[in-house]
């Protein structure tokens, strides 16, 4: 039974502008927001999570191998967007229904 004190908060928000959170926080985890977005929206995306998740905590992230962006997602797509704060720890083959995706976990570099 969870008390007032751990009760969860559901927001809604872009996921490239969420200036109504302030971290950091130990982990993130995105299901299906990351492949919709073009260039200018992933590199968004990153300074946020960036922002958000403190030193050595953990991004999971879900992506298309063939994104609605119409966008490249690979491991090596991924590990170039990232690059600039995180380090791609491993890629995980996963097939969800029929479409064939990836799961990622990244971790967020110590900001020195």
């Amino acid at each position: 039974m969870a008390n007032a004190e751990h009760q969860p908060t559901f927001l809604v928000g872009d996921v490239t502008n969420l200036e109504m959170l302030a971290g950091p926080f130990d982990a993130g985890l995105d299901v299906g927001c990351f492949h919709c977005l073009d260039q200018i929206g992933q590199a968004k995306y990153v300074a946020e999570a960036y922002r958000l998740l403190g030193p050595g905590a953990t991004l999971l992230l879900w992506a298309l191998d063939n994104s609605p962006s119409e966008l490249s997602i690979s491991s090596d797509d991924i590990a170039r967007v990232f690059e600039q704060g995180f380090l791609l720890k491993t890629a995980t083959f996963s097939r969800r229904r029929l479409i064939a995706s990836h799961w990622y976990w990244l971790v967020r570099d110590s900001g020195v």
